[in-house]
């Protein structure tokens, strides 16, 4: 029999005060009227395929006739039909939250989601479309092309690994996935291949994704200091991180090939990430983990294959077969783009006087050979003068490819077809030609700073933030009106502050200052200043739905904790007793399947574990990183991360063949977090950081 605290009424006129068993005083009748918005969410992203900023405008907007367009472009599906705003109604009729209080707490909400989550976000994203508009994006993978060698094992944890966590930490949102996927594609991975393994890596650095904000979020609904729930995934997820190379590497190349000749690789990759994201995520806190084990990761990768290299295979030499600067344009972040989108074409930052003079400089030995896909690519625009000068032998990287490379060009060769091409074909699947090849040139010393540039700027501005604590200069705390201490917590016998704190100086504003000293670096360099601005255009463009989702998620996270539902809820739930630590990772495992964002996930059910812990006496901080740890095992089967992946590499509509590679390894994994979680609370719970009490 669940005890349920009684609601106070005559001393508390001023408050709201939150029933816990409010429909007909059954807790479990609450419980299920509680789970309606949760149920719709369920069924307009994973049965109806809507689109996340669609699913969560309809869990708050009164009434809405929806016309839902297919992200490419045509028609997915068209209906009409009234849908009352359930959280909203549920909120004022079920509980009976006073309107003017609803609304306030659904404003804290969206302020929350654009200041300084969006805040962060923009100015990353920002950075990195600039780097692809100057070239020096381009230059940065081909110093990581070049100072490798040409075998596909090492290039698999190099950029599925490694790179991937590098764009994780620092945009996020899909990016990660759409780039390397494509990047693999590019070296003569087969479509289907790049884009299962490249998922199955982009799965642990997600919790600490987009500079920390999935797990600053979480300490904003749930009062915990997010530095102990960073500290707390420190102790989780380096133990993944450190045998995920060697897990992907079997799968991909087997027992043999895989781990007897590559083991060497797999593990010094997994000891060097692990290790870092293991100190940054105790000592310094959310933001750096993936950013500075990303590419300490890759530093001691290249460093390593100067001294050791994997024997050589015939099967898994890399052949480069485009020149692909993928742009974010296609990933989450840009939900809204169509198949007559045109990726922009970027523009390689000048060459130097000296650079020109060596066109007779041989190739290095270890330069990787590349093919081009298609003889139409369009070059970028010349000068009139350039163009007079007819009988001037091209530059060997003059000209570029555009972001997303045209794959599915009709093969000339059709007397040396491939084996494993046929089969792909047959799935349905594009795949690229084969056509002549070049070098790519390894870049200069100049050309090598200004690849990293960008990466060193942020790094060093964060750390900088992070222990001269300047992100507290200037804090203002805004208190809500008609909120703030006005609703009262019936579960913990206190009110319920609603206060924003604003920060001017918050980590966004220290991305803000490096892109600044970026854009000077790019303007140093010989780029137009034009390209900041329409790098600024891309951003905007790109994560326009991605604010929309995310204010409408944490509004929806915002109501569903001020008006007791998620209290509800949660005591409902901690009734499964000493298993819910197991059950916990599972919570945010669904959570992050329906709305393929680990942010969304701890939007949506981190305050109901907190809770449900508090009611069974298990650690707050840690159910509440499990909810985190949890919902990164989904990113990798969520609809949206699929249909992302699959719109970059000429697979679209083949989200099914994905889901069936990759369902498998979401569900081992999300039960070895789970029995993990068990095993800490139960049997080494000194390993929780310390601080439960205070919470």
């Amino acid at each position: 029999m669940v005890n349920i605290p009684t609601a106070p009424s005559e001393a508390y006129d001023n408050y709201f005060v939150q029933p816990l068993a409010p429909i007909g005083g059954s807790l479990v009748g609450s419980f299920f009227v509680g789970l309606i918005p949760l149920i719709l969410v369920l069924i307009l992203l994973g049965v109806l395929r809507m689109p996340a900023h669609y699913a969560s405008f309809l869990s708050l907007v009164v009434w809405y006739v929806p016309r839902c367009q297919h992200a490419y472009g045509t028609p997915f599906f068209s209906y009409t039909v009234i849908l009352p705003s359930f959280s909203i109604l549920i909120a004022i009729f079920g509980w009976h939250m006073p309107a003017q209080q609803a609304f306030s707490a659904i404003a804290n909400g969206i302020v929350f989601a654009n200041w300084p989550i969006m805040w962060i976000v923009v100015n990353a994203m920002w950075i990195y479309n600039i780097a692809v508009r100057s070239g020096i994006f381009k230059l940065f993978r081909r110093w990581m092309l070049t100072n490798t060698p040409a075998d596909k094992r090492v290039f698999l944890i190099l950029i599925a690994y490694s790179f991937s966590a590098v764009l994780e930490g620092v945009a996020g949102f899909g990016t990660p996935g759409a780039i390397c996927s494509a990047l693999l594609v590019s070296l003569g991975y087969k479509p289907l291949d790049a884009l299962t393994f490249t998922l199955l890596f982009d799965t642990i650095p997600v919790a600490f994704g987009a500079l920390g904000i999935p797990i600053t979020t979480l300490g904003s609904l749930t009062d915990i200091d997010p530095m102990k729930i960073s500290a707390m995934l420190g102790r989780q997820l380096p133990l993944f991180s450190l045998f995920l190379p060697t897990y992907a590497m079997v799968l991909y190349a087997g027992p043999r090939a895989g781990f007897l000749e590559c083991w060497p690789l797999t593990l010094v990759a997994g000891l060097s990430f692990s290790v870092i994201q293991g100190i940054f995520a105790n000592l310094v806190g959310p933001e750096l983990p993936d950013l500075l084990s990303g590419l300490v990761s890759m530093l001691t990768i290249i460093v390593f294959v100067r001294f050791w290299k994997p024997p050589f295979r015939e099967e898994y030499r890399a052949m480069m077969v485009a020149d692909p600067d993928a742009t974010p344009a296609g990933t989450a972040a840009a939900a809204a783009t169509t198949d007559n989108e045109q990726a922009t074409t970027t523009t390689p930052p000048k060459k130097t006087l000296l650079d020109r003079a060596q066109f007779w400089k041989k190739t290095e030995a270890n330069d990787i050979v590349v093919t081009t896909i298609s003889r139409t690519e369009q070059a970028p625009k010349r000068s009139l003068l350039s163009s007079l000068q007819f009988w001037r032998k091209p530059a060997q990287d003059d000209t570029s490819s555009t972001a997303q490379s045209n794959i599915n060009m009709p093969n000339d060769h059709d007397d040396m077809r491939d084996p494993n091409r046929d089969m792909d074909e047959e799935m349905g699947v594009e795949v690229p030609s084969k056509p002549v090849s070049t070098a790519v040139v390894k870049p200069t010393l100049y050309e090598t700073m200004l690849a990293w540039s960008p990466w060193i700027l942020i790094v060093i501005l964060v750390i900088i933030w992070t222990f001269a604590d300047i992100s507290q200069y200037g804090e203002q705390s805004v208190q809500f009106p008609h909120l703030h201490d006005r609703v009262w917590l019936t579960l913990y016998s206190k009110p319920y502050d609603a206060i924003w704190d604003f920060q001017p100086l918050a980590t966004g504003t220290a991305i803000l200052i490096a892109g600044l000293l970026f854009d000077v670096i790019v303007l140093i360099n010989g780029s137009s200043p034009w390209i900041i601005w329409y790098a600024l255009i891309d951003t905007v463009k790109q994560l326009f739905f991605a604010d929309l989702t995310v204010s409408l998620i944490m509004a929806f996270a915002y109501l569903y904790n001020y008006s007791g539902i998620v209290y509800t809820v949660g005591l409902t739930l901690s009734q499964v007793g000493r298993a819910f630590p197991f059950l916990s990772a599972w919570i945010g495992w669904i959570g992050c399947f329906l709305t393929g964002s680990d942010t969304s996930a701890n939007s949506l059910f981190g305050n109901l574990q907190v809770v449900a812990a508090r009611e069974i006496g298990l650690s707050k901080i840690l159910m509440a990183a499990t909810n985190t740890a949890g919902a990164v095992t989904a990113k990798l089967i969520s609809p949206q991360t699929l249909s992302t992946g699959v719109s970059t590499i000429g697979m679209r509509g083949k989200e099914g063949v994905v889901l069936r590679r990759t369902i498998i390894h979401s569900i081992l994994f999300v039960c070895l977090v789970g029995a993990l979680t068990c095993f800490e609370q139960y049997v080494i719970p000194g390993i929780i950081p310390p601080g439960d009490d205070d919470i």
